[in-house]
């Protein structure tokens, strides 16, 4: 089977890393959220493909990604994973690093009512 590097994927218009990373700075806003949200089918798509042709450039990238901190990085990761639905090629890591950041933000204290 034939592979595709990351300058391969960027060739055909992909730079996965180059147009996501920058959206998922700040703080998040409902546009965003609705904005990211959209992305999760493309993203699903994306790395479906990689896992398939073995581009572990942009598999490594999109994993990148998911570990931002950030309330953005992980509503988009959890749209690609929403999205990939029964699919598990390509999308052990990103659903091993969602559960741990669901696990930490469950781990905080709670706060206090009216907060």
């Amino acid at each position: 089977m034939r592979t595709l590097s990351g300058p391969a994927w960027k060739s055909l218009g992909v730079d996965f890393a180059g147009q996501v990373g920058p959206a998922l700075d700040g703080p998040l806003t409902s546009r965003q959220t609705a904005w990211l949200t959209a992305l999760g089918a493309p993203c699903s798509g994306i790395i479906a493909a990689a896992a398939q042709l073995g581009s572990t450039g942009v598999l490594e990238d999109a994993h990148k990604l998911a570990r931002t901190t950030g309330d953005r990085a992980h509503v988009l990761a959890m749209a690609t994973l929403r999205a990939a639905g029964a699919q598990q090629a390509g999308f052990d890591e990103l659903a091993i690093n969602c559960a741990e950041r669901i696990r930490a933000l469950l781990a905080q204290p709670q706060r206090a009512p009216g907060c």
